[in-house]
């Protein structure tokens, strides 16, 4: 009898949990998208006086609005990242299941990622290795997950390189991003797939992030069949790893 109280306990517990879990992704769903539509404004409009030829804005005027154009973006993927983590809880977030060549997808990524590297002596490269076969994944969710690890992986490193290499296992393909970077402690490992969990650097840089794209990665990385892992070792680099089961047929428009 005691045991059958605890057990109903349990479950009056588990079931007031999910409600209060279901809450809490709703609300922060529905805060995100509307705190998403005036930031896409302020946004828009400030880029607007920006790249405007017919705007005669002062020095201290165009930085103000550039300030403003850059802050805003900024809180604009925070809340992304806090929505789509959102999704993922409330189990919203659909993936489909695509059989994609994985190599126009990946030198995409890094192409978007050329101007992030600036003025650092940083090389950013991709290599494949023969020929790799097509995946199934969501293509527009890996592609989310891989330019979170290589925005990552440039803004922790300061100089040396970052490179992306494509390959198959025996269960699929293997996507790598490694670079030459800070690494990463090995206290600071086990947490490293938490959420809003950022990185220790033992300095005063101001690296910023929202702490979620790793979390968010793994995630969607699992959710597509597939892994997302890492090793890295301090102040000698990272390399994060993505596997994806193959696609058992070829991707639209490309034969067998």
């Amino acid at each position: 009898q005691e045991q059958s109280l605890t057990l109903e306990e349990l479950r009056h517990a588990n079931e007031a949990l999910a409600r209060a879990m279901r809450v809490k992704s709703d609300f922060l769903a529905t805060m995100s998208h509307e705190l998403r539509t005036p930031l896409n404004a302020v946004i828009g409009l400030s880029g607007f006086l920006l790249d405007s030829p017919t705007e005669r804005l002062s020095p201290r005027a165009r930085q103000a609005l550039e300030t403003m154009r850059s802050s805003g973006t900024h809180l604009l993927l925070l809340l992304n990242d806090i929505l789509d983590m959102a999704r993922l809880d409330a189990g919203r977030m659909g993936f489909t299941g695509e059989a994609i060549d994985p190599i126009p997808l990946v030198r995409g990524c890094v192409a978007t990622m050329l101007p992030l590297v600036g003025d650092k002596p940083v090389e950013l490269s991709f290599e494949a290795d023969g020929l790799v076969s097509p995946v199934r994944a969501d293509p527009q969710r890996l592609r989310q997950v891989l330019l979170n690890l290589l925005s990552n992986a440039v803004k922790f490193t300061d100089r040396g390189r970052v490179v992306v290499r494509a390959r198959n296992d025996a269960d699929g393909a293997v996507i790598e991003v490694e670079d030459t970077g800070i690494g990463i402690a090995p206290d600071e490992q086990v947490h490293i797939f938490e959420e809003f969990h950022q990185v220790k650097t033992g300095d005063a840089r101001p690296y910023g992030g929202t702490g979620l794209g790793l979390a968010l990665s793994r995630r969607m990385a699992r959710a597509m069949g597939g892994e997302l892992t890492f090793r890295s070792e301090r102040d000698v680099g990272s390399t994060f790893t993505v596997r994806l089961p193959r696609a058992e047929q070829a991707p639209a428009g490309v034969s067998a």
